[in-house]
């Protein structure tokens, strides 16, 4: 239950349109859409935008007495990075959600706009195929653990814009248990190969969405530095549709993506929902629920059921910092890169509006200077 309160995906239904249409029908048209935000859905072009005005009937307004503080807000879609930061700078968007680092760093010290970085509780990683001949081995996995420097990565990556990962999930998550940064021990990592039974090494491929916030570049990172402890990571760049399918929508035994690029812990502010969501043993042999690389550590299980059983924080806590003790380096479902931080950019006439940890922007409070 916890889990569940504690995503933003969770909200307050109206009865009456649950009972008119089915769970896989809401919120794929105008109809099918009336929750209890600040804001309403009034008029909806399929790719081109969304309109909304203040919702009357939002809670604010029983208890304050005040609605949302600007009446429309108006959502467009612009999928091109180069084009949206275009849009801000002609006035024809008032804020920006996903620019670059690049692109944010051409804005910074302009008057006319504000770059602002948002903790998000997600984390730029990569992940293990657990069911490759190779990766199923923990001391492999711990030794492409150690053979990182992540920040290094990082930084070249994503700028400023970014939080150093001190342990298993972000530091925003409630439960997060701050375990220190992992160095890069070159040493180290070639003594657990040899360990494996890999002393020279061996050959793999790392998989990226081409769509991903630099994913490619991010995979091409890695090889490199993994190339240096004498394992050959092929970099395999794959269309988002199919990646997509391919990392949600597989049976264990059709699986062959041995390391691929990904984010996770972004649909909770808990870590009992991230646990549940992308590192629970899977139960059906598939990756549909997003247990994404079929990891599966039975204490894993046992200390998740456990905490998902319990409403003692005290415990869950305890319970939580068992499960990243392990996860972290014990036997890593994946190496963590870099805490995510989201980028926006808006005009210096806009106040109020804020990123909550989710990556979501909360207009309610927003208004324009004029």
């Amino acid at each position: 239950m916890m889990r569940i309160l504690c995503s933003y995906s969770s909200g307050v239904w109206d009865a009456e349109l649950l009972e008119q249409y089915s769970l896989d029908q809401l919120g794929l048209s105008y109809d099918t859409m009336n929750a209890s935000g600040p804001y309403q859905l009034k008029e909806w072009k399929s790719g081109e935008y969304l309109l909304f005005e203040a919702n009357p009937n939002y809670y604010t307004v029983s208890v304050t007495g005040e609605n949302a503080k600007t009446p429309y807000l108006k959502v467009v879609f612009i999928p091109d990075t180069a084009a949206r930061a275009a849009a801000l700078e002609s006035g024809e968007v008032d804020i920006a959600y996903g620019l670059s680092a690049e692109y944010a760093g051409l804005l910074e010290g302009n008057p006319d706009f504000v770059v602002e970085g948002a903790d998000d509780c997600s984390i730029y990683n990569v992940r293990f195929g657990c069911n490759d001949p190779i990766m199923s081995n923990v001391k492999v996995r711990q030794a492409l653990l150690y053979a990182l420097d992540t920040n290094a990565i990082a930084s070249n990556l994503y700028g400023k814009y970014f939080n150093e990962v001190r342990g298993f999930s972000s530091h925003v998550i409630w439960g997060f248990l701050d375990e220190g940064h992992i160095d890069q021990d070159q040493a180290k990592a070639r003594e657990l190969l040899a360990e494996a039974g890999y002393p020279d090494g061996f050959d793999t491929k790392i998989y990226a969405s081409t769509t991903g916030y630099k994913y490619v570049e991010l995979a091409e990172a890695v090889s490199a530095q993994l190339a240096e402890i004498g394992v050959n990571a092929e970099v395999i760049p794959v269309e988002n549709s199919v990646y997509m399918e391919k990392i949600g929508g597989s049976k264990i035994e059709d699986f062959d993506y041995p390391l691929f690029i990904k984010e996770t812990g972004g649909r909770t502010r808990e870590f009992g929902g991230v646990v549940h969501t992308w590192y629970e043993t899977s139960p059906d042999g598939t990756n549909t629920l997003q247990n994404n690389g079929f990891y599966s550590n039975a204490q894993v299980d046992e200390l998740s059921a456990k905490a998902n059983a319990t409403m003692d924080d005290a415990e869950r806590l305890k319970l939580f910092h068992e499960i990243q003790k392990i996860c972290y380096t014990q036997d890593p479902p994946q190496i963590n890169i870099a805490e995510m931080v989201d980028i926006i950019c808006y005009s210096s006439k806009l106040e109020g509006a804020w990123c909550n940890a989710g990556g979501c922007i909360e207009f309610d409070q927003a208004t324009m200077k004029k």
